[in-house]
This record gives C-alpha cells, structure tokens and sequence, in this order.
C-alpha cells in the first residue's frame, strides 16, 4: 500500500506511547518541514481533526491532521484494522498533544507535505 504501514493499537509497555513502536528523537516544528520530504521525522503537533475512512476487508485508513501554534497544519495518514477505530477516536481526540515518528512525503496534487509511514504515535506536551 505504497508509503503505508499498518499500525498496531495495543496495550503497549512503553509510557505515554498510544500506537505502534516505541520511538527516539527531537521533534520538529511544522513550519520547518520544508526541504525534509523522503526523510524520517518526528513531528510534534496538536491534533486538530481525526477522519477514518473504511477501506477493503479489516483495513481503516485514518488521517489526523496535527496544527501547531502558528496554525500550520500537517495531515498524517496512517492504515490500522477496523476493530482499532474506537480506541483510536478516543486516544486522539482533538486538542490533544502527540509526537508522529514518520517519513515526510510531498503530495504534488495538494501541493503540501504528509506524514506516512507512521513508525508510532506518543502522548507529547505543549
């Protein structure tokens, strides 16, 4: 599924992780991102929206759009199972504050950058 992972939500060990494996790492600002496109970031943001889309068989495509403090925003698009969708709706709800380990790609039909291949999702601080 070409620039996508599919993104386990279990119970996790790791404290404050919400979904996928546990990461490293500074996070960047949206507004920096320019020039980054095909690299792995973390991205830190506060989430805005969250939309699932039903895919074929099991599958969910969910995109979180993250804004940081000067309004910029970034879409992060993720593939989960179906069963995950409730516990992602409530573990995501918007105003809350998450770092997103991913790789930045450049969507030439929006013209903007999205985050892909989510590596996993952390409770982060404003």
């Amino acid at each position: 599924m070409g620039g996508f992972r599919n993104i386990a939500v279990e119970k996790l060990h790791e404290p404050g992780m919400i979904c996928g494996k546990e990461f490293t790492g500074e996070g960047i600002k949206i507004s920096d991102i320019t020039g980054h496109a095909g690299e792995v970031a973390v991205v830190n943001g506060q989430v805005e929206e969250i939309v699932f889309r039903k895919l074929r068989g099991e599958h969910l495509q969910v995109i979180i759009v993250l804004k940081d403090t000067a309004d910029n925003k970034l879409p992060v698009k993720l593939i989960t199972y179906t069963k995950f969708e409730g516990e992602l709706n409530e573990l995501l709800k918007p105003g809350r504050y998450v770092s997103v380990c991913g790789i930045i790609t450049s969507d030439h039909f929006e013209n903007k950058y999205v985050l892909t291949a989510v590596e996993g999702i952390r409770q982060a601080f404003d």
